[in-house]
């Protein structure tokens, strides 16, 4: 197991809190914690938060090591939206600071790893804290989403969604039918395939998103916002769209 990252919040909270001296694993653990000025180590942290008109926001941040922080926010709707912002993030006295432009959100580290969104002052949520918490996880690489997809209940037109992993963070993203064509590169970030493209015209653009379902060996293909879904239309004929879920026929050695 690798224990850096509790490591690390460990050493943390001690600076924090004194108190945590007094347990002996606690302070050899932060003793021997890797050493950095913002304290938390770069990670993906995710989780579920509420939200008020929704079932809910599937969130995943990634802290960059070099200051730069990655928030993506799905919000659990009937007309999907998933939103990437990108910013950067530091330690203001003992909270994590993550500035998206005027917006800043603030999170205290947990002695799990963990981090939980508290106010500015530091004051956690009076009940339901458990749904603000956001925990440590391994991100999806480039290579997990490579493979051969068929689109699920195409009506036999057999399209197809070929993913290749070029790197760690990059992937080759082609669409192939009898009415559609498809073909471009994305970034992965925070679990998904980001991929902007332009649709003619030099003010007509959109960004797809591929992304995991809850599904195993299915992906979901759309365009981060709802109302530019008819944008993958433009590559198809006949009224066909690039949209849908695909379903893993074939996997692909990287």
């Amino acid at each position: 197991m690798n224990k850096g990252p509790l490591l690390l919040l460990l050493a943390c909270l001690a600076a924090a809190h004194p108190g945590l001296a007094d347990d002996k694993n606690a302070s050899a653990d932060a003793a021997t914690a890797p050493k950095t000025e913002n304290c938390i180590q770069a990670a993906t942290y995710a989780g579920e938060l509420p939200c008020a008109d929704c079932a809910g926001i599937e969130t995943l941040l990634t802290l960059n090591r070099d200051g730069l922080a990655v928030l993506t926010s799905h919000y659990l709707t009937d007309e999907p939206n998933l939103f990437i912002e990108r910013g950067t993030w530091s330690m203001e006295d003992k909270l994590l600071a993550v500035a998206f432009g005027d917006d800043t959100r603030y999170f205290t580290p947990l002695p799990d790893g963990a981090i939980m969104m508290v106010s500015k002052d530091g004051e956690a949520p009076d009940a339901l804290a458990d749904a603000y918490t956001l925990k440590p996880v391994t991100p999806l690489d480039a290579a997990s989403f490579a493979g051969q997809y068929a689109l699920k209940d195409d009506n036999g037109d057999a399209q197809t969604l070929a993913i290749t992993a070029e790197g760690n963070d990059m992937a080759r993203v082609e669409v192939k039918s009898r009415d559609c064509e498809f073909q471009g590169a994305g970034r992965v970030v925070n679990d998904v395939i980001e991929l902007p493209f332009k649709t003619g015209g030099p003010d007509q653009a959109a960004v797809m998103i591929i992304r995991p379902t809850q599904n195993k060996g299915e992906l979901a293909l759309f365009t981060s916002d709802y109302d530019e879904r008819y944008t993958l239309n433009y590559f198809c004929r006949g009224g066909g769209t690039l949209a849908g879920e695909y379903a893993l026929k074939k996997t692909v050695a990287q």
